[in-house]
């Protein structure tokens, strides 16, 4: 693994959907559909940036920015008329040992959480 700050996300669509997570692996575990900014090291995990008219995170989809080790989280920040997370959909900034993450989120209609969704940061 490289050393440094992992590189940043920065998404301009219309629409956006992240949806679902994968079949079971072979040990039983699964992985969710992300959108993630994340390092393992002393440094900072970045930014994911999106700026949509409609963002829709679902069925156990995630957006991140994370850091398992001792840097830190970076940024989430969302720019979007709609905000949709629903069925266990969640926005989250996690870190181990460095500084927390930011999530900043601007709706300009409506942020909507449904059946079990999160923000965690």
């Amino acid at each position: 693994m490289g050393q440094g700050s992992a590189g940043s996300v920065n998404l301009r669509v219309n629409d956006i959907d992240v949806q679902g997570i994968s079949q079971s692996l072979s040990d039983g575990g699964i992985l969710p559909s992300s959108i993630t900014a994340s390092s393992a090291n002393a440094f900072t995990a970045r930014l994911v940036n999106i700026t949509s008219d409609s963002l829709r995170v679902r069925d156990g989809a995630e957006i991140t920015v994370s850091n398992s080790r001792t840097g830190g989280a970076g940024n989430l920040n969302i720019n979007a008329r709609n905000i949709f997370l629903d069925n266990g959909a969640s926005l989250r900034a996690e870190v181990n040992g460095g500084s927390r993450g930011n999530i900043r989120l601007q709706a300009s209609d409506f942020l909507l959480l449904r059946r079990g969704s999160s923000i965690i940061s």
